[in-house]
């Protein structure tokens, strides 16, 4: 995926994952707190505050979403796609 903004403009990224992952990232510089050479912002989401004042903020979502699965539920039959249940806060950044 290419993201890139037009002269004087920048694409707000909102970005959530795990503590350990962020601190990694954040150690390779990845995410910067001012806007990069090539216009994109990036910001942290977080569940502790009501998502969608925080989705209108930005322009793009970034977030591994398997972290918030809570259950898999299997299915017999190969016509079936499998059920995943994902925690209240992936719903809600869904919705």
């Amino acid at each position: 995926m290419y993201i890139w903004a037009t002269a004087g403009s920048f694409v707000t990224v909102g970005y959530m994952m795990k503590a350990s992952r962020e601190e990694d990232f954040a150690k390779r510089g990845a995410f910067p707190m001012y806007p990069t050479h090539n216009g994109l912002l990036f910001v942290p989401f977080t569940f502790d505050l009501p998502l969608a004042s925080q989705v209108q903020e930005v322009d793009v979502v970034l977030h591994k979403a398997t972290d918030e699965i809570i259950s898999i539920g299997l299915s017999s039959s190969p016509e079936s796609s499998h059920k995943i249940s994902f925690s209240k806060g992936m719903q809600e950044l869904e919705r």
